[in-house]
């Protein structure tokens, strides 16, 4: 049985200063405190990324992340499927701890993530943070289940998987490289043979989601989401539905060879991950922010070119537990604090709590 642990959490709590107590007013005392990122794709492949060798796929702003931080090459993920995952991401536990390890869940699953586990969100709330998640929950869709209910002040995303329908998951496309080359070839497809809902907090507010347009969207709540709390510490949670089938980008940033459509995903969604590094520098808050990026649980090869690459690594989603890291501060300046993370550095070593410690 492999070890693991969420190495993410761990980042998050190692890093944090621990000192903060409560003042006069019973608040917390966020002076010095840094700032987190966590950028979380779906469905993305080791190889998929110029600094971990790609050849075919550009992606300028993750590479320059990788060089001004740390490499992980041999994290290991909870589980290859979605929902475990993430579950195991938020909660540093393992995934049947939580009864979240039987697969993902559907539209018509009745259950999700039990609202008494205790999140990243819920633990940096408690030290005076602002939260936000935008992006793929999948974690639940009931009220109970979705982030606001897990420490996150505010949510704008889908609630499971973007291949799966509202209320029923009936309806479907076919899922094989050959319909998904059909849905490229028609970008107005996401509207017309998908009902993939999009919420904001506890209600669906477009039936189906454009999802042409999601992964920009997300990017620009988070945008604005870091602008309007500059002034405090927060933590961005940017989960993107994408690479996961069927894919979709911008009419504006479409290339219409359906043999490129998994490069064109990635290049896009490295794009507008580019755009949430430029804020954090523009706004000054570059040297007080801790960048996390990863993906759920390695590429879903049976895609073909819809689907990502392993790279060097065996196997990809539902076979074996594959997954990038890359993790660092967008600025250079030293800190009040340590973190495991010095610029342009590689780890080899397995991601877990004694390497942590």
């Amino acid at each position: 049985m492999k070890t693991f642990l969420t190495a993410l959490t761990a980042i998050l709590y190692i890093c944090l200063p621990s000192q903060a107590q409560p003042d006069s007013q019973g608040t917390k005392d966020t002076k010095n405190k840094p700032n987190f990122v966590i950028i979380f794709t779906d469905d993305q492949g080791y190889g998929d990324l110029g600094c971990f060798g790609s050849k075919t796929v550009r992606t300028p702003h993750l590479d320059r992340l990788a060089a001004e931080g740390c490499k992980f090459t041999s994290f290991v993920s909870a589980s290859s499927v979605c929902t475990p995952s993430r579950a195991a991401l938020l909660t540093g536990c393992y995934p049947k701890r939580l009864s979240m390890a039987k697969g993902v869940l559907f539209p018509t699953s009745t259950t999700g993530l039990n609202p008494a586990e205790h999140t990243i969100a819920d633990h940096l709330k408690q030290q005076g943070y602002a939260t936000a998640c935008f992006g793929k929950w999948h974690l639940g869709h009931h009220p109970e289940t979705l982030p606001r209910a897990h420490g996150f002040d505010v949510y704008f995303g889908i609630p499971y998987s973007n291949d799966m329908n509202h209320p029923d998951n009936e309806g479907r496309p076919q899922s094989t490289p050959e319909v998904m080359d059909l849905l490229w070839n028609n970008p107005a497809s996401t509207l017309t043979k998908w009902k993939t809902p999009l919420m904001e907090n506890e209600s669906i507010v477009e039936l189906p989601v454009d999802q042409r347009t999601i992964t920009r969207r997300c990017t620009d709540r988070g945008i604005a989401f870091i602008k309007e709390n500059r002034k405090r510490p927060f933590f961005l949670y940017l989960p993107y539905s994408m690479p996961h089938i069927p894919l979709y980008v911008p009419d504006d940033m479409r290339d219409p060879d359906p043999k490129r459509a998994y490069i064109n995903t990635i290049e896009h969604l490295d794009k507008e991950m580019g755009r949430i590094f430029d804020t954090l520098r523009e706004l000054e808050l570059a040297d007080n922010t801790y960048v996390i990026f990863t993906t759920d649980n390695g590429p879903w090869l049976k895609f073909a070119h819809h689907g990502g690459s392993a790279g060097p690594l065996r196997d990809g989603k539902m076979s074996t537990d594959v997954l990038v890291l890359a993790a660092a501060r967008t600025g250079t300046t030293p800190r009040p604090w340590k973190c495991c993370c010095p610029s342009n550095t590689v780890n080899p070593n397995p991601f877990t709590l004694p390497v942590m410690s």
